[in-house]
């Protein structure tokens, strides 16, 4: 008599518990809406609050990722923001939502806090075009100070370094830079060069995923790996159908 009840009891309660979960959804795009309220009305921590229900109660919902994103570096939070986003790549569920989660990286990681923070890196840049390169590293060294997470300046200070062959502490500043926005193409080829001497393994990783559409670089940095490897014979058959 007991097993009878306990899977009649299973029948009864079971639907109810179904039908419960069925308005997920809905109150996952209550949430985000809320959140996109107090978004406009600058309330990043109450809007942070919102889309975070809204990815709780729906994990892959895309929108609230990259809303999430905008109002942690709103508030000041750019890594956390870059972080959120790094997280949803792998919940993309076609490659249009994948590019809308790069685009949105790469966006958010090069936002200027400050005007002088954005003139100091103005400066480096002018510096290492001007190929003053001690002058370039200091400027952004200053830029750091106060935007340490700012992924245009990390890979400008990583390229300064390497003017002045600084070479493990431009390969240091490249990683940072890579870590916060992967989707960067450039960064990832001058992180891949920066790595072919003593991780040629890495580098043909870093390279992997944009080796279509196939650029003359990527092409010549791809040859270099696999020559790295003593695979000479594959670079050149890799050369000859570039």
């Amino acid at each position: 008599m007991k097993k009878w009840t306990l899977i009649f009891g299973a029948l009864v309660i079971g639907p109810p518990l179904l039908a419960e979960a069925k308005p997920a959804p809905n109150l996952a795009y209550q949430n985000y809406g809320r959140g996109a309220e107090l978004s406009a009305k600058k309330k990043w921590p109450e809007a942070l609050e919102k889309f975070q229900a809204a990815i709780d109660l729906n994990p892959a919902y895309i929108d609230a990722y990259i809303e999430w994103a905008r109002a942690s570096v709103m508030a000041g939070h750019r890594r956390e923001g870059l972080e959120k986003l790094a997280a949803a790549l792998p919940l993309a569920r076609n490659p249009a939502d994948a590019e809308r989660l790069s685009r949105e990286q790469m966006s958010l990681a090069d936002i200027f806090y400050t005007n002088e923070t954005f003139q100091r890196y103005q400066n480096g840049l002018n510096y290492l075009s001007l190929e003053r390169a001690g002058s370039a590293v200091d400027a952004l060294e200053k830029a750091l100070q106060t935007e340490p997470d700012n992924v245009a300046v990390l890979y400008a200070y990583g390229r300064a370094l390497q003017a002045e062959e600084r070479k493990k502490e431009a390969l240091s500043a490249f990683e940072r830079a890579f870590a916060l926005s992967e989707a960067n193409r450039e960064l990832r080829m001058d992180l891949a060069e920066a790595l072919l001497a003593a991780n040629p393994e890495r580098a043909l990783k870093l390279l992997a995923p944009i080796l279509e559409p196939l650029s003359e670089r990527v092409a010549w940095l791809h040859a270099q790996g696999l020559a790295s490897l003593k695979k000479s014979k594959e670079a050149v058959e890799f050369l000859r159908l570039a």
